[in-house]
This record gives structure tokens, sequence and C-alpha cells, in this order.
């Protein structure tokens, strides 16, 4: 039950976070170059719960955003289940409670993120970026520097909070909903 109210949550987010992107940052871009929230919001996620759950609302955020933007969803649905995956192995070595960590995690994620897409676009022969392109990334990352602790924070005490959680435990001591 638990699992299945997480993920329509996280549809629900992302997709309104992708409608931001789209809709709303448009008219507030600088040098043609807006936030990526859904990045963000993954990069958070698999900060809080775990590589397996980042996959998982990667995966989501991917298709969502390919469907909300029209671009390829193949590009989205690997950048994010890559970001998901780097930010879940994060807690494993560091502690986040730290706020430099989700800072460090959103740049370095979006670095990457920026790489990938890039790198494969050169592959599949989509885009050529020139050098003339190459102010773009530092715009990116300032962007998403920016909105890196907002959007964790609001995951962390929010969307995922502390203590609040539903698990499902079967054991023969106790049967049904327990709250942590």
């Amino acid at each position: 039950m638990r699992k299945k109210a997480s993920i329509l949550i996280y549809i629900l987010v992302i997709t309104v976070m992708a409608l931001l992107q789209t809709s709303f940052f448009p008219q507030f871009i600088l040098l043609r170059i807006k936030p990526d929230l859904v990045l963000l919001f993954v990069i958070s996620i698999g900060l809080l719960k775990g590589y397996r759950e980042g996959i998982i609302v990667g995966l989501i955020g991917g298709i969502i955003t390919g469907i909300v933007s029209w671009n390829l969803w193949g590009l989205y649905i690997l950048g994010y289940c890559l970001a998901g995956l780097a930010a879940g192995i994060v807690p494993e070595k560091v502690e986040t409670d730290n706020f430099l960590v989700p800072l460090l995690s959103s740049v370095i994620g979006s670095a990457g993120f920026a790489l990938i897409l890039s790198g494969v676009a050169i592959l599949l022969d989509i885009y050529y970026p020139t050098f003339a392109d190459l102010y773009k990334i530092p715009v990116f990352l300032i962007w998403n520097a920016i909105f890196a602790l907002p959007v964790f924070f609001m995951c962390k005490n929010v969307i995922v909070p502390p203590g609040r959680e539903l698990d499902f435990d079967v054991s023969p001591k106790n049967k049904g909903y327990t709250i942590d």
C-alpha cells in the first residue's frame, strides 16, 4: 500500500515539476537556459531513499518529462536513472544531513546529466554542441545550484518526512500497518 501511495505521490510531484519547468520557468530563463527541477527531485529522492528508489523515480521522471516536453524519452530516462543511481550511492559513503552534500550532489549530478545527454546526442547524430554552446553548462549548473536546496528540503520534510512512513510488517507478532 505504501509503495503504491509513494509512486502516486512521485508521479504527481514530477508532473507538477515538469509542467513548471516547461511552462513557468521559460518566462524567467537566463541566457536561454532553465533549471531542471525533475533532475533535482530525482537526485534528492536518491539521496534520501537510496539507489533503488532513485532509479524508479528517475524512470518515472524520464517518462513524464519526455511526455511533457516532447523530447526523446530515452535520453531523459537514461540520464535520470543514472542520476538516481549515483545519488543513491552517496548516502552509503557520506552523511546527507550536511547541506553541502545535496548541493554538491545536485551540481555534480547536473554536470554528469548534461555530459551524458550531450554525449548520447552526438553518438546518435541528433545534435552537435559547438564551442559557443559551452556557456550553457555553467549557467545550467548555477540554476540547478540555486534550486537544489529548496527541492531537497521539500523532499526531506514534505514528501519523505522522517518518522511518518507506513511500513507493512507481516511478522506473526504484528499484523497490519505500523507507524515508525
